[in-house]
């Protein structure tokens, strides 16, 4: 009803059905006439407070029958004015009730053991002087254990303080206060455990005064499954497939998940307005009905089937369907789970396609291609396929391997078995390809053929190995060749061996007897000669460096071939090796009367090469058009970029080559009809140039014509930015030197060696020259004299110069005497070997005075400082 000033304004049918009056005989009425007289001053008192809260209060009928009512008011606005409006709500009938309970013991527990919730009715004290079964079950106490008990004891003790403050609220002012209400709580079993609760509170008047009565429910299970529900339909929208329900009668859209409302385009609203047939343009309705008949009629639990659908846009896709019947729901509904399988269906259309193709490809390829499928074991395969070329190249028919799966293996050569079956399983274990080659049996000509057969697994979706793919080749005549070759192979490294050591013993046979004719020459031309004599020895060095020359490029030539030339490349300046070769040939140049050109400014770069063999390349190909050049004539540099490269070239103005001797000039030995000539040259100077060339990343080449001269070219790589390059140290004076009294022990077992080095010690007074002409003396005088400096020969009589060297670093008193090898043998393994082994110097005869003096001065004097 609505009122204004304790005076009634309006009231619905209900509430005057309620009174007994009709509607507008209410209209006008004082609000208090229809109030019992034991109410009046509370609702009096509520109208005054315009109290919001509900409570009871007792009315009266139009016939002044009395009956209970529950009443909550609240301020509201009509016709223009403000109004209360009153919700009045009969609960005689439940007041009813309680009496009668109260009344009746026995009757009241008996409704309580019949209400579907857990009750508990606690005194004004807050104890519990009632609980029915499902309070009990509930929380897992006995009637006597909960009875008297404070109602605390069914929450967890962290809230059992504070509830008890709530509660002595409650209790002072049960009807403006409503514990539990709109909130979930925690209840605590005997156990400790605790699980969720909804608490329902009413204050009802029993014979011992006010008492609360707690209607108390399990929710746990109800709020599992609204979370359940809420995660089910996170899971829903987060799959990309389409999930929808339908009403089983008219397939129309009742629900769908955020994956169907994307993909079809349409919001949730719009969906509710279709139907299933309305997107499907494949199948009709009856179509579709009949389809998912079989899922009413229960014969079914779910219909899989493909359709075509339509998108808002119009747009066509392939579905992939699968529908679920729930018959119990209201109303029926399909479930609709919709996969988009366009993409899947383009790509079975392209397999089956490229599967033709594929097929088509085996039947033309001349390999023998196969599958084998596995059943168990991986020794244990099915052939499931083999192309036809198996007939041509081993003489069976694809179905006999088809048919039995051991042809494979009858054939197999039996010493190749072992390596089949190795190799299949490390396939299985390492999920590789591998290659592998075993003889097979061709089956009509009897005679085995090597196969090389490539495999590849074939994995499934737990990583295991289900099938192999195979290839296989005839290669046997290839093995023939291969086997042919390795012979070969064997045979040319023999011999390289051989050459090797012919060459290390050719150079100690070779080197040791020059090392006396050039070591004694350079003593001559330090001896007052006449000048018939002075010429006399300047044939001999000519003559002899020129042998030592030869010598040096046949072995350098011989290290390429065998792959031991060593070459260290650094950033060089290219101008500086240039001018150095050009001081060194300018004397060359002045005495035949040919004009040699400086470096031009753009050969200032920088090159990567080996410094030392850079220089011999350019050496040589500037000597060579100096000496084959007329007088009058010119050599000039020149050098241009080329990407990444520079190029540089030797011009000269001799006669020119012709396109025949071009294809010659880099022959060893081929000096085209020089030989005859008194020009010196060994014919192999260029090819060695060449090779080294080719060791440093470059290139060497010529262009030529007859009569209008040659252009010598070498490439190389150019390197950017300014690098520093070291100078060339110049030797000091070879005599006199200043070094200390020393002693040098010289073991060496060629008397025209001792000679020439007791010829150059009697230059140094200060020195001691003491001489052993085997190993084992050697190491005895070393141990006896001890002395400052040891030079060591390799080949001697009784023992090999390394195992003398060995000896006397393995000794506590000769080991840290330096010792200097003096050999014949220039192989770079062995100078290597010998500083490994803690020789100081290696000096390779023959040797030159000028580096061997220094050697001496640089170890003496340093022994003599280490002294002071």
């Amino acid at each position: 009803m609505l009122y204004s000033q304790g005076v009634i304004i309006e009231a619905n049918s209900a509430c005057a059905a309620m009174f007994g009056y009709k509607s507008d005989e209410l209209a006008g009425m004082d609000l208090l006439t229809v109030v019992d007289p034991r109410s009046r001053a509370r609702v009096k008192k509520a109208i005054e407070n315009q109290l919001e809260t509900p409570y009871e209060a007792w009315l009266r009928k139009k016939d002044g029958t009395p009956f209970l009512v529950l009443v909550q008011a609240k301020n509201t606005t009509f016709g223009g004015r403000e109004v209360r409006a009153v919700a009045i709500r009969n609960i005689s009938q439940e007041r009813q009730l309680f009496t009668d309970l109260q009344a009746s013991e026995n009757k009241f527990r008996a409704l309580l053991e019949n209400a579907p919730a857990g009750v508990a009715v606690v005194n004004g004290e807050g104890r519990i002087t009632l609980a029915n079964h499902n309070a009990e079950e509930m929380f897992g106490y006995d009637t006597n254990e909960l009875i008297g008990q404070p109602i605390e004891l069914l929450l967890p003790e962290a809230v059992r303080e504070r509830h008890a403050s709530y509660r002595s609220q409650y209790m002072e002012n049960p009807e403006t206060r409503r514990m539990g209400t709109g909130r979930d709580l925690l209840g605590s079993r005997k156990d400790g455990s605790s699980f969720l609760i909804e608490v329902g509170l009413s204050a009802v008047e029993l014979e011992g005064g006010l008492a609360i009565m707690s209607f108390i429910t399990d929710i746990s299970e109800r709020k599992q499954t609204e979370v359940l529900n809420q995660r089910l339909g996170q899971v829903l929208d987060s799959t990309s497939n389409e999930i929808y329900v339908a009403d089983a009668r008219s397939l129309r859209f009742i629900q769908a998940n955020k994956g169907a409302r994307q993909n079809l385009g349409y919001s949730l609203e719009e969906l509710k307005q279709l139907t299933v047939d309305d997107i499907s343009t494949s199948e009709s309705k009856e179509e579709l009905e009949a389809m998912l008949q079989p899922l009413i009629a229960g014969e079914t639990d779910a219909v899989i089937f493909e359709a075509v659908h339509q998108r808002k846009d119009g747009t066509l896709y392939i579905a992939e369907l699968q529908s679920q019947y729930f018959g119990a729901e209201t109303p029926p509904v399909f479930v609709g789970i919709v996969q988009d399988i366009t993409e899947r269906k383009e790509a079975e259309e392209a397999l089956r396609k490229s599967e033709a193709n594929n097929r088509q490809i085996l039947e033309t390829v001349q390999e023998v291609v196969y599958k084998v499928d596995f059943a168990t074991e991986p020794l244990q395969g099915i052939i499931a396929f083999v192309n036809p070329q198996v007939e041509a190249m081993l003489g069976i028919s694809p179905d006999m391997f088809l048919k039995d799966p051991d042809t494979w293996f009858k054939h197999l050569h039996p010493d190749d078995m072992p390596n089949v079956v190795e190799t299949t399983q490390r396939l299985v274990d390492e999920k590789r390809p591998l290659v592998r080659r075993y003889r097979f049996r061709h089956e009509q000509r009897g005679q085995y053929v090597w196969l090389e057969d490539s495999i590849t697994p074939v994995l499934n979706t737990e990583g295991q190995v289900i099938s192999i793919l195979g290839a296989a080749r005839d290669i046997t005549e290839r093995k023939e060749m291969m086997d042919a070759l390795e012979t070969a192979k064997m045979a040319a490294d023999r011999a390289n061996k051989t050459k090797s050591e012919f060459l290390s013993r050719m150079s100690h046979e070779l080197r040791t007897p020059m090392n006396a004719i050039l070591g004694f020459a350079q003593l001559l031309e330090l001896d007052d000669l006449s000048p018939a004599q002075h010429e006399s020895v300047t044939d001999i060095l000519k003559g002899g460096r020129h042998l030592l020359a030869l010598i040096n490029e046949v072995l350098d030539i011989s290290r390429i071939e065998a792959g031991r030339m060593s070459i260290s490349l650094e950033p060089i300046r290219l101008g500086d090796v240039l001018n150095e070769v050009l001081d060194l040939l300018a004397p060359l140049a002045a005495k035949r009367g040919v004009d040699l050109s400086g470096v031009p400014r753009a050969c200032e770069h920088h090159v990567l090469a080996d410094r030392q063999r850079l220089k011999q390349v350019v050496l040589n190909l500037i000597s060579n058009a100096i000496k084959y050049n007329h007088e009058g004539g010119g050599v000039s540099l020149r050098c241009e970029q080329h990407g990444e490269e520079l190029r540089i070239m030797v011009t000269d103005t001799v006669a020119g080559l012709s396109t025949e001797d071009q294809a010659k000039v880099f022959t060893p030995f081929e000096r085209l009809g020089m030989k005859a000539s008194d020009i010196e040259g060994t014919g192999i100077g260029l090819a060695l140039s060449r090779q080294l060339m080719e060791l440093m990343g470059g290139d060497l080449g010529v262009e030529s014509e007859i009569g209008q001269g040659s252009t010598f070219w070498l490439t190389l790589a150019r390197v950017q930015g300014q690098v520093e390059d070291a100078k060339a140290k110049h030797s000091p004076a070879l005599l006199p030197l200043q070094v200390p009294d020393s002693t040098l022990l010289y073991v060496e077992d060629n008397l025209t060696n001792v000679r020439l080095i007791e010829r150059l010690i009697a230059h140094l007074p200060n020195v001691k020259l003491v001489v052993a002409m085997q190993g084992e003396f050697g190491f005895e005088l070393a141990r006896e004299h001890l002395p400052d400096l040891i030079l060591l020969d390799l080949h001697l009589p009784d023992m090999s110069g390394l195992e003398v060297l060995r000896r006397l670093k393995d000794d506590l008193q000769t080991r840290d005497i330096p010792v200097v090898v003096l050999s014949a043998d220039a192989t770079p393994g062995q100078i290597t070997r010998l500083t490994q082994d803690g020789a100081a110097a290696y000096l390779t005869k023959p040797f030159e005075l000028q580096p061997f003096m220094n050697l001496l001065n640089t170890h003496l004097t340093a022994g003599s400082d280490e002294e002071a």
